[in-house]
């Protein structure tokens, strides 16, 4: 009799066992079968125009499918075509982390390419310039050598900008920007000469603009070639018609400080050039009455010379007149005018005197100019060339961990991120716990929660619950999630936050049983790099 008993339990508990295994079998089916019905529903809703929808389900795919290339494809595609920047750094950055080994089928230097022209575009230059580097030595073109270049321009490596450059304009002699960008590098590379050269050569060219003519203005004064610096100066103010923007209120500076060491007397050529310069100044600074004032006075004593010999002072008169009007006392302004009237009487070397010891010095009346400073054309914060090279010599240059910072995802990232991609960040992450992602079951509520349903390594179901806020997670939090597994009929739960948990609630997770990651806790475990 106790054998048959033993034998029925036997059986019994096979049969039990076969049943557990079925009914396990049978979910883990279901679930790979609801998986994959989440790309195929995909497919069609792109193929009929429902591009939200689409994204929705291939991201879902993505989170227990990591490895489906073609899932991948139609994201990169619906994220290029919708103009949406953020969603598409982070999908490149996801494929770019899982590389050739995971994905076939997936252009990689095209995402590389995407990843570092948008971390260039959201000043992110370390990221941009690392991948960019990777690309010069895989898959380099001329407008990933002209980006790779400004940016080593940016940090004062000129020499090596220069060979980028000039590799490109080798392969497109025409190629304008490149020519231009050369500019700055061969100035921070005291090749005077050549930039000049290439500055002549540019400003004969449709494309070319103000800006040649301002550099070689600057670049003449630098070596010594003051009249053809004042001619070129004089050209860029009437091209740019006396605005009031830095470069022009530069030039007149520039101008101004030259002018200031002249011996006198002028020639009338010379008379005539500086009437025209003081004139145009006063309408660079013509929002300065301090200023235009003096250029006023200036302009009287210019209009003074230049019209001695025929003893005709009417134009002195009309610019004197203009200062009595602002300030009847500057500079004893009446007195001049009541001279012009017996001008003929009076001893021009006395004139002269007054002028030179009346005039305002340069520097307080505009300034001093500024010195010809390549890094001036960049605006880009420094950035840690030298970690990046570092990181490009390194035997796992091409993975996406470096030695430098951004190239993980930081919790400022993952703060930041659009609802559907953390959600597939955090379950890339349960990945590498060791978890399997089966089913979400809550995507975003009030609360920034979202939820997973995930097998662990025994096959047991686990609770994954992440809070996207880096606020302090309490016990009524930990109540919601102990709410929720008792729904799912879960034992296990796993809650994350990007903040941190209070005294109370690490308590109850202790006697629940659930597992507490805190973000100073994710900083520290690797699980984003």
């Amino acid at each position: 009799m106790a054998i048959v008993l033993l034998s029925i339990f036997t059986i019994f508990l096979i049969i039990s066992v076969l049943y557990a295994l079925e009914e396990r079998f049978g979910k883990i089916q279901k679930n790979a079968k609801d998986q994959q019905s989440f790309y195929e529903k995909g497919v069609m809703a792109y193929q009929s125009g429902n591009t939200e929808r689409a994204e929705r389900f291939f991201t879902e795919h993505i989170k227990t499918h990591y490895n489906h290339s073609d899932s991948y494809k139609y994201l990169l595609k619906i994220y290029e075509d919708a103009g949406k920047q953020e969603s598409l750094l982070h999908i490149c950055q996801t494929i770019l982390e899982l590389g050739e080994k995971n994905l076939s089928g997936v252009d990689l230097d095209k995402v590389r390419r995407s990843f570092a022209d948008i971390s260039y575009e959201k000043k992110s230059y370390e990221d941009a310039l690392y991948h960019y580097l990777i690309l010069m030595a895989k898959a380099p073109n001329n407008e990933v050598k002209k980006k790779t270049a400004f940016l080593y321009a940016s940090q004062n490596h000129f020499e090596k900008a220069l060979n980028y450059y000039k590799e490109v304009v080798k392969d497109s002699p025409s190629d304008y920007e490149a020519k231009t960008a050369m500019i700055p590098c061969l100035i921070g590379e005291s090749k005077l000469d050549e930039a000049v050269n290439l500055l002549e050569e540019l400003k004969s060219n449709d494309m070319s603009s103000n800006r040649e003519i301002y550099m070689l203005a600057k670049i003449k004064q630098k070596q010594g070639f003051k009249d053809e610096s004042h001619q070129y100066f004089l050209e860029f103010l009437e091209n740019s018609k006396w605005s009031k923007r830095n470069s022009c209120k530069d030039a007149a500076s520039s101008l101004m400080k030259d002018f200031y060491e002249l011996k006198l007397p002028l020639s009338s050529d010379q008379l005539i050039f500086w009437i025209k310069v003081f004139r145009g100044c006063g309408l660079v600074y013509s929002e300065s009455p301090k200023r235009a004032i003096e250029f006023f006075w200036q302009l009287g004593f210019l209009e003074y010379f230049k019209d001695l010999e025929k003893l005709d002072f009417e134009a002195s008169r009309a610019e004197w007149m203009k200062v009595f009007n602002l300030d009847s006392e500057y500079k004893n302004v009446a007195v001049l005018i009541d001279n012009l009237s017996v001008a003929n009487e009076m001893n021009n070397d006395q004139m002269i005197a007054e002028y030179l010891e009346q005039r305002m010095d340069h520097a307080r009346l505009l300034g001093e100019s500024k010195e010809l400073q390549p890094r001036s054309y960049y605006h880009v914060p420094p950035i840690d060339v030298a970690a990046i090279e570092r990181a490009m010599a390194s035997p796992l240059f091409s993975s996406f961990t470096s030695m430098f910072k951004g190239n993980s995802t930081s919790l400022e990232d993952l703060l930041s991120l659009p609802e559907h991609m953390f959600e597939l960040r955090i379950s890339q992450t349960l990945r590498k716990m060791g978890l399997t992602v089966n089913e979400t079951i809550s995507h975003h509520n009030h609360n920034k929660m979202s939820s997973f349903k995930a097998l662990n390594e025994s096959n047991n179901d686990v609770l994954c619950c992440a809070y996207q806020d880096s606020r302090t997670i309490g016990e009524v939090e930990l109540r919601n999630v102990k709410v929720l597994m008792k729904k799912l009929k879960v034992s296990n739960s796993l809650v994350i936050s990007l903040g941190n948990f209070s005294s109370e609630a690490i308590d109850m997770a202790k006697r629940e049983s659930i597992r507490s990651i805190s973000g100073a806790e994710l900083r520290s475990s690797g699980y984003f790099s």
